[in-house]
């Protein structure tokens, strides 16, 4: 969540792996996670996932 907030409150799925160096299954898992906790927002952009922090949550940290 710091790494999306830091990089103005959105980033694609493709930078969280390169940055974690996870595989995209994982990858994937826990940004699905995220999303049902409702802390980030799932974009389809072209064919990649935008995520993005909802905006309740930028506004608590």
């Amino acid at each position: 969540m710091k790494f999306i907030s830091n990089n103005g409150g959105k980033a694609l799925e493709s930078e969280l792996r390169k940055k974690f160096l996870q595989p995209r299954t994982t990858m994937w898992r826990a940004v699905k996670r995220l999303e049902r906790n409702g802390i980030i927002e799932i974009e389809k952009k072209d064919l990649q996932n935008l995520v993005k922090l909802r905006k309740n949550t930028e506004e608590e940290e």
